[in-house]
């Protein structure tokens, strides 16, 4: 079972954070061709369950229908397409409870690949 604290550990001897706050950790992830991305990772309580939020950033909400945006979100391995404050993320969530610290490897590669491709094909751009 895992902590946030467990996490925030994890993620502090791993990675050089962009961010990090007693809420939140943010982690900055080179992409092919000089591109990068950042992943936003935070800790929530629901269902009597102790979760972590990872979400990144991939353009503004009037840059892609939510029509499409469902679709999309029906091939995507992990993680899904979610507005949040007028801007479209993909967003993942894990149990805390039955974390085995090490399996946020492999949703950090696929939210880091899966929005900066969003981001680059949608916006043509390397933002976030």
């Amino acid at each position: 079972m895992a902590t946030w604290s467990d996490v925030q550990t994890y993620l502090r001897q791993r990675y050089i954070l962009a961010e990090d706050t007693p809420q939140l950790v943010a982690l900055d992830f080179e992409c092919t061709g000089g591109r990068a991305q950042r992943i936003l990772i935070s800790a929530f309580s629901a269902l009597g369950k102790h979760w972590l939020l990872l979400r990144s950033r991939v353009c503004e909400r009037h840059l892609l229908d939510p029509e499409e945006a469902l679709r999309r979100n029906a091939v995507f391995a992990v993680g899904y397409l979610a507005l949040s404050e007028g801007f479209y993320e993909v967003v993942y969530t894990v149990q805390l409870d039955t974390l085995e610290i090490d399996e946020l490897e492999i949703p950090l590669k696929a939210l880091t690949d899966t929005a900066d491709e969003l981001e680059r094909e949608l916006t043509g751009m390397d933002r976030w």
